[in-house]
């Protein structure tokens, strides 16, 4: 029987900062789930106390939560003992779950949501608005079309000379759209019959260059991230990528890989995108 609070991931900081250089102390974040409804989210691998959407928001996950366990400095003769410690007891949950890293996502009895600048301290959306829970979390009973045509149709205000903050139209509109088009593909229907503004940013939205897992993909082109930096066009038949390209000595070779089931690649063609695509935002 599963007991709550439960540790369900963990992850370690060993104290080296690349970017400064400095030595800051080890830490573990853990990850409990704090409710039953968390059970099959957890399927999904990812959650919301791990999304970057800021240090404050990370604790209001309705089904989890973490916590911080610092050590030592990697001067200390004690150093790397935690990292040692819950590989000894917990080796199958390190790094077993990871942030969300899309706009939207369905999450138990809400509907998981990372738009900039709804919650601005001049004219915020979130404020007292009964389909809010938190911030991050709409009640999926409020997730319907009358709430998407708010989010729409919404600018946001800066603080000093009460100016619309243009980016939320001109990239969070169009980047909720794709994500309501690609997870609640029956709601996105319903929004385009009763919102002209939705059906003119919906002429103009593709996918093209967005990141999305391969065995999802209808077969078509993709681009195949390589060695480093190197890309390469590939022909996806939905079991196979195979591309022709030469060798140094200028010969013609095919080439053919056999990929694993969560690969990502780039859509380099709308055709291959369909209502089952899972898109890496």
């Amino acid at each position: 029987m599963n007991e709550y609070p439960r540790l369900v991931s963990w992850s370690y900081y060993d104290g080296n900062n690349f970017f400064s250089g400095k030595k800051d102390k080890e830490f573990l974040t853990k990850v409990f789930i704090t409710d039953p409804k968390g059970e099959e989210i957890l399927k999904n691998g990812k959650v919301a106390c791990l999304a970057n959407v800021g240090l404050f928001d990370r604790a209001r996950d309705p089904y989890f939560k973490i916590t911080k366990q610092h050590g030592f400095t990697p001067r200390a003769k004690k150093h790397g003992e935690l990292k040692y410690n819950m590989l000894k007891k917990h080796s199958d949950l390190k790094d077993k779950l990871s942030g969300i890293d899309s706009v939207i996502l369905d999450y138990g009895d809400y509907v998981y949501i990372n738009l900039a600048y709804i919650d601005n301290y001049v004219n915020s959306i979130v404020e007292n608005n009964p389909a809010f829970y938190k911030k991050n979390f709409v009640f999926k009973e409020h997730f319907n079309v009358h709430f998407l045509k708010s989010l729409i149709n919404y600018n946001p205000l800066t603080l000093i000379d009460r100016a619309p903050i243009k980016d939320y139209q001109s990239k969070n509109v169009p980047r909720l759209l794709m994500a309501v088009k690609n997870q609640f593909p029956e709601l996105y229907k319903e929004l385009l019959s009763v919102s002209d503004k939705a059906k003119e940013i919906d002429s103009q939205i593709t996918y093209v260059g967005k990141s999305a897992k391969l065995s999802t993909l209808k077969p078509g082109k993709v681009e195949l991230r390589l060695y480093f930096i190197e890309k390469g066009i590939f022909d996806w038949d939905g079991k196979q990528l195979s591309r022709e390209t030469e060798t140094y000595g200028k010969e013609l070779i095919s080439q053919i890989i056999i990929p694993k089931d969560d690969l990502v690649v780039i859509v380099k063609d709308d055709a291959t995108v369909c209502e089952t695509t899972v898109i890496v935002d």
